[in-house]
């Protein structure tokens, strides 16, 4: 329930501000896709489920910078994608 009241109360800042939202997108607030990106770090380490420091640096240079298109969904996800243009803007 604490996550529920913050996410009201986050939701009420923001669209009784001075210049109000029209909405509130509150995906964007969720855990999930952070839990996603762990998951995808995880996997990368094959065998090995807790990573190293060391390990998650090299998973993460190879997911984000060396590999094109950077993270991609797994067919058995339960979360579903973020379109990139949220974090164009």
């Amino acid at each position: 329930t604490a996550t529920i009241t913050s996410t009201i109360a986050l939701a009420w800042d923001l669209l009784t501000q001075p210049l109000p939202l029209d909405y509130v997108c509150t995906r964007l607030t969720q855990q999930d896709p952070l839990e996603h990106f762990f998951s995808i770090i995880r996997l990368r380490g094959g065998l090995n489920n807790n990573p190293t420091a060391i390990q998650v640096k090299y998973i993460m240079r190879k997911l984000l910078v060396i590999k094109s298109g950077g993270v991609t969904a797994s067919l058995s996800s339960n979360c579903s994608l973020v379109p990139s243009q949220i974090f164009e803007n």
